[in-house]
């Protein structure tokens, strides 16, 4: 089935298609849209949804399901994750037992006031792996991608777009729903993960962060090999003597000239 779906639109439906259990943000274009479009299906859905005091509580609140197994969602725009970033570190360190996706919406160009923030840079910082948007379509599969990655590194994953992805309609063509049993909530305490009361602890979780990126570039290439997603295309034109490298948005404004 194919719908005209907006980006942020897409990431919803995604959510829905991959079995998540709790969606939590703070309101802010161009990344409100994804929650805005969850909200009236709540009940339907059987999903927790909620608007949370800011980004840092709305980062704990996704982390602390998925530390407990479950699948969660947190949306936020580019300054929020300045607000975040401080559980962002550390949980980014500890890893996490179910799938923990932050979807975070930069602005170039300023549509929408607030700093031209680039949210690449904290993803680096962090080493946490990112997934960038280029299409609407995208949008929708990349948040299964975004899980899948996720679960099987034991980490969170960032899920970047811009306001033109964001905002900007498209046909998309909608997928199967994931099948996934709703999971038992179960905590498993373990103080030298969890905690930072140590150096030798911190930088224990720091090689084991830098070990889920090298594992998720591995998997995002088997798991584009078995589901048909495309990432890192590479086009080759005869007698072309010049090469442009994009990323994100570019992609269809590249194509279209």
């Amino acid at each position: 089935m194919r719908k005209l779906l907006t980006g942020n639109e897409a990431v919803a439906q995604g959510v829905i298609d991959s079995g998540v259990e709790v969606v939590c943000g703070y309101p802010g274009t161009p990344s409100t849209e994804v929650i805005l479009t969850l909200l009236p299906q709540e009940k339907d859905l059987g999903i927790h949804i909620e608007w949370s005091a800011n980004e840092k509580v709305a980062f704990e609140i996704a982390a602390g399901a998925a530390w407990a197994g479950k699948r969660a969602l947190v949306t936020m725009k580019m300054s929020g994750v300045n607000v975040a970033a401080d559980s962002l570190a550390s949980v980014a360190y500890s890893g996490c037992t179910g799938g923990l996706v932050i979807f975070v919406a930069d602005d170039p160009g300023v549509s929408a006031g607030m700093p031209e923030e680039d949210s690449r840079y904290y993803a680096k910082s962090m080493v946490v792996p990112m997934l960038d948007l280029a299409s609407q379509q995208e949008c929708l599969d990349y948040v299964k991608l975004a899980f899948e990655i996720s679960e099987k590194i034991g980490g969170p994953v960032f899920l970047r777009s811009t306001t033109d992805i964001s905002h900007v309609a498209s046909d998309v063509e909608i997928g199967k729903k994931l099948k996934l049993e709703k999971r038992e909530a179960h905590f498993e305490r373990n103080i030298a993960k969890y905690t930072k009361a140590g150096a030798a602890w911190c930088m224990a979780q720091h090689q084991d962060a830098l070990n889920r990126l090298a594992e998720a570039s591995k998997i995002s290439d088997f798991y584009i090999t078995e589901s048909g997603i495309k990432v890192n295309e590479t086009h080759f034109e005869d007698d072309n003597k010049y090469g442009v490298i994009y990323v994100g948005a570019v992609e269809g404004n590249f194509r279209e000239a």
